[in-house]
């Protein structure tokens, strides 16, 4: 059974943010942490650099080891980031450290969920944080004794089923893959703004915001089957819940999974229309309510871990994760999973705190746009790409409202060719580093050819509409505009650029109106060169000048 467990490849990851430290502290930490939870068991046996691998003795096989990346801009782009690695199943533990120059800001833990438990990683998290700042934290870890089963969790009753029947048998993923293409289809289910409204009609019908969503993903998937249907008039969507079994275990109990899901179905019939999503959302919200207090997770969570997953409900059309952020002694604590073995459809709906709004998009492969397209925030939009983003149409981008972060994240470069691109309105209200860029944050370098940019009335901490992590390159004959922005606390009113500014033959940059604490218009942390002589106007409230040297 665990062989089958460790090959599934669940991984768990857990990231902490931490005040910056040195980075060797920060490892001598963690090795200390180790000996700490394991009695000393292992050890640091082979040193590399940037990696400290940990085993019980010289020659045996790694069974954690530390890496060193750079700190994206958020602890939760950096545990995205790191979900993706493609960690191997028989691989020793991910100890990553989250490094900005010499400093480290975080560390994330990427284990075999059949390897390392949640328990082994809190309480290595703890000794990790009482090593890092032993004087400013004290920590006493329980290790309570793990119950024989989990029949004292509830009270079984041999007259009712372990789980209540569904109304028929669920659609699976299979049936909602394009015929013959493998892919599966994409569908929004409901605009940020239009949830919000439907949120508060739905409380005063007793409809809960897990009933809603629930509601919302029966509605748009059966729409969506029965569109590629036609001789069905009905279908059953059956969505998985995930339940924390905590609040309702005794105190001072360990148990062995602290999650499971209960699982609830609904008839979707053709025809039906959005008036029925109302009716839908309170009749999840009540069976969810009664299927959690007649303990159906916690007999789902006994019968996965003993094996018996013949006994348990069937697989649910979809499930829907409330993943957010978690308080540990003041520091930030992100939690997520990654389940190779799962060929589902996963659905993460993240609370307000812990990943911005619901309409946002995240798009994990490089793209390349050809095509003019226009973004309306509904409220506001924010677009992630984990790759690099080349754009060669023409793009317009209004936001509506302040947002949890820049318009658009791209994590490897952004490229605009030949096109015309602009962004109003956008607005992070974010601090620190997720507060950097209003329009776009881009982790390396900005690159402008044959193209004209503008940025209109953008705001942020650092970097009112642009922050650059790399170097902003304005090639031959290309044209950018920084209109009415501002950084609110830190540097570049227009834009922030973490190398060099460097400006191609018959090019221009206008900085018009924009402020800043310093450099108004434009803030480089490295050097500014320009091809031509000619130079276009500044006009700024911090200063007039396009750099300014920390």
């Amino acid at each position: 059974m665990e062989e089958i467990f460790v090959g599934a490849n669940i991984r768990f990851l857990a990231a902490l943010g931490i005040p910056a430290v040195d980075v060797g502290r920060a490892e001598a930490a963690l090795a200390e942490a180790l000996a700490d939870i394991t009695g000393g068991v292992l050890q640091i046996w082979k040193l590399e650099p940037a990696t400290l691998g940990f085993a019980e003795a010289p020659g045996d096989e790694s069974l954690c080891a530390t890496s060193t990346v750079a700190m994206p801009s958020t602890l939760t782009e950096a545990l995205a980031q790191e979900k993706q690695m493609p960690r191997p199943a028989q691989g020793p533990c991910a100890l990553v450290l989250l490094t900005t120059g010499e400093t480290c800001r975080g560390v994330i833990i990427n284990a075999n969920h059949a390897l390392c438990d949640g328990r082994a990683m809190f309480r290595y998290l703890q000794a990790f944080l009482v090593r890092l700042s032993a004087d400013d934290l004290q920590v006493t870890p329980r290790t309570p004794d793990l119950p024989a089963d989990w029949g004292h969790c509830i009270s079984d009753d041999a007259a009712s089923p372990d789980f209540l029947p569904l109304p028929g048998s669920p659609l699976q993923i299979k049936d909602l893959r394009r015929e013959g293409s493998g892919e599966p289809v994409f569908r929004r289910i409901l605009a940020a703004s239009t949830f919000a409204k439907v949120l508060a009609v739905g409380k005063e019908s007793s409809a809960s915001a897990t009933g809603l969503l629930v509601a919302m993903l029966q509605d748009a998937i059966g729409s969506m089957y029965l569109e590629q249907a036609p001789a069905d008039d009905s279908c059953v969507v059956a969505v998985e819940v995930l339940v924390d079994l905590r609040p309702m275990l005794e105190k001072e109990v360990t148990v062995v999974q602290a999650i499971a899901t209960v699982t609830t179905a609904a008839e979707v019939r053709r025809g039906a229309g959005r008036q029925d999503l109302l009716s839908l959302a309170q009749a999840a919200s009540e069976d969810i309510r009664r299927r959690v207090a007649r303990g159906e997770a916690h007999r789902q969570a006994r019968l996965a871990t003993s094996g018996k997953f013949d006994q348990c409900p069937p697989p649910g059309t979809v499930e829907l994760s409330n993943l957010g952020k978690f308080p540990v002694t003041g520091h930030e604590l992100l939690l997520d999973q990654r389940f190779d073995g799962y060929e589902g459809l996963s659905i993460l709906a993240h609370t307000e705190g812990g990943g911005g709004p619901l309409c946002s998009h995240v798009i994990g492969t490089a793209r390349i746009f050809s095509t003019s397209c226009t973004w309306h925030g509904q409220p506001g939009l924010q677009v992630t790409l984990k790759e690099t983003l080349i754009f060669s149409g023409n793009l317009v981008l209004t936001g509506e409202n302040r947002l949890e972060g820049p318009c658009i994240s791209v994590s490897g470069n952004m490229t605009v060719i030949a096109a015309n691109a602009s962004f109003v309105g956008c607005s992070n209200r974010m601090h620190g580093p997720g507060g950097r860029g209003g329009a776009l944050f881009i982790q390396r370098d900005f690159i402008v050819s044959n193209s004209r940019v503008k940025f209109e009335n953008c705001r942020a901490s650092e970097g009112g509409g642009l922050y650059a992590g790399g170097s902003f390159l304005q090639e031959a004959e290309s044209a950018v505009t920084f209109e009415n922005c501002t950084s609110g606390s830190g540097d570049g009113g227009g834009a922030s650029v973490g190398e060099n500014f460097t400006q191609g033959a018959k090019s221009s940059a206008v900085f018009r109106s924009c402020s800043a604490n310093e450099g108004g218009g434009l803030y480089t942390g490295g050097s500014f060169f320009a091809r031509c002589r000619k130079q276009d106007a500044v006009d700024n409230e911090a200063e007039k000048t396009v750099k300014a040297l920390a």
